[in-house]
C-alpha cells in the first residue's frame, strides 16, 4: 500500500474514557497543517460506543466500547483524500447504558428541541440545517447521538445528521416527504441510560 501524503496528528493510539484530543491533518512532505473534516465509527456503529467529534476535538465515550477501539477518519478539504487508523479507548468509565432510549421524559418537552436556522416552510433537498438542543435553561445537553426517520424507519435515503447535529436533506424527495430527527441525550443525573426526544417534522421541498 501506497503510504497517504498526509497524516493525522498527534497518533495517540490510546485514549482514555471521557477525554478529549484535538486532532490535525500535516501534508507529509510540507509538514503544514490540512482542513480537514474529523469523524469517528467503531465496528458496529453501535450509538454511544464511538465518541463524538466537534471541529477537529474528539472526545472518547464514556465508557468502554465494546469492541475496545474506535477508528479516527480525517478528510482533506482540499482533495477529499481520506486517513485514518484506529484508537484504543481504556480507562473505568461509567457503566455502559443499558437501558432503552424512550421518547420524551420528565426533564425535556418536546418544544425545546429546536432547528438553527429555523425550518419554516419545509428545508430544500440538500440543503443543512444546524440542530440545537438545549435544557430550557440555555445549558447544552450531552447528546448521545442523533438520529433520521422516515416512516418510522431508519433508512439511507431520509438524509443524514452528524455527530455534531447538522442535518442535511437527501438529495431525491422522500415520499411522502417528511422526516423526523430524534436526538437521545443522556439523563441529566450523569446516570447511565438515554432519553429519546422527538424533533419538529420536516417537510421537504425539491
Amino acid at each position: 500500500m501506497v503510504p497517504s501524503k498526509y497524516e493525522i496528528r498527534p497518533q495517540s493510539f490510546v485514549i482514555d474514557v471521557n477525554s478529549s484530543v484535538e486532532f490535525e491533518l500535516y501534508d507529509r512532505e510540507s509538514g503544514n497543517p490540512v482542513p480537514a473534516i474529523f469523524k469517528v465509527s467503531s465496528p458496529h456503529n453501535v450509538p454511544g460506543d464511538r465518541g463524538i467529534f466537534i471541529e477537529s476535538v474528539y472526545t472518547a465515550p464514556r465508557w468502554v466500547p465494546s469492541e475496545h477501539f474506535v477508528t479516527i477518519k480525517a478528510i482533506s478539504r482540499e482533495d477529499d483524500v481520506e486517513v485514518e487508523y484506529s484508537v484504543e479507548i481504556t480507562g473505568n468509565g461509567v457503566p455502559r447504558a443499558h437501558e432503552e432510549a424512550r421518547a420524551g421524559g420528565p426533564y425535556m418537552p418536546l418544544k425545546q428541541v429546536s432547528f438553527d436556522p429555523p425550518v419554516e416552510g419545509g428545508l430544500k433537498l440538500g440543503a443543512s440545517t444546524q440542530i440545537v438542543t438545549d435544557d430550557g435553561w440555555g445549558a447544552p445537553l450531552i447528546v448521545a447521538y442523533y438520529q433520521v426517520q422516515h416512516q418510522n424507519e431508519v433508512i439511507d435515503y431520509a438524509g443524514t445528521i452528524s455527530e455534531n447535529g447538522i442535518y442535511t436533506a437527501p438529495l431525491i424527495l422522500p415520499d411522502p416527504p417528511h422526516v423526523r430527527i430524534n436526538v437521545y441525550y443522556y439523563r441529566e443525573s450523569g446516570e447511565p441510560g438515554s432519553i429519546g426526544l422527538i424533533g419538529p417534522p420536516i417537510d421537504l421541498i425539491p
